[in-house]
């Protein structure tokens, strides 16, 4: 009777210590005390084998982006960033980079063609000196409001004046 209960205390001291490996300081909490230390045994071991069967796929992105390096490689950025923080670099610029692709091979020729020889295009020389002129006039409609302002100003001053000196 003493073997099996030195034997259960023994096993109860090393599920203890087990759960508060597996719980951490969250071992007394409600929700930690419904589960138990199989249920996160076999979801740790479901996570460690999703990451091991998703190797194969990072170690392909990862040459992947060693490709892109390459590509991207200029003298400036190869002295200025390393081989990590390019790779960085362009993951954190992908969806910018597959956007612009996207909107780029939707772009046809004949669409640049079009817009290079556009009537606005053609036009813009004497577009510009349109601008210049309504530039002009609008200096010229500025100096009037100025003008016009000041006149405005003295007849207050005036007015204030013989106001301040007619007998009540």
């Amino acid at each position: 009777m003493k073997d099996e209960n030195a034997v259960i205390s023994a096993l109860e001291e090393r599920i203890t210590t087990l759960e508060r490996q597996v719980f951490g300081d969250e071992i007394d909490s409600k929700v930690q005390q419904n589960r138990q230390v199989i249920e996160e045994i076999v979801q740790i071991n479901s996570q460690i084998l999703r990451s091991v069967a998703s190797r194969e796929s990072v170690a392909q992105l990862m040459k992947k982006v060693e490709d892109m390096i390459d590509f991207l490689d200029l003298e400036e950025s190869s002295q200025l960033l390393g081989g990590e923080a390019k790779a960085n670099a362009v993951l954190a610029a992908e969806p910018i980079i597959r956007q612009m692709y996207g909107i780029i091979k939707e772009i046809s020729l004949d669409q640049v063609n079009e817009a290079i020889n556009s009537e606005a295009l053609r036009n813009l020389t004497s577009l510009s000196g349109q601008l210049a002129q309504l530039k002009m006039v609008q200096m010229e409609q500025k100096n009037d409001y100025d003008n016009f302002i000041r006149k405005i100003r003295a007849i207050e001053e005036a007015t204030s004046i013989l106001a301040a000196n007619l007998p009540n």
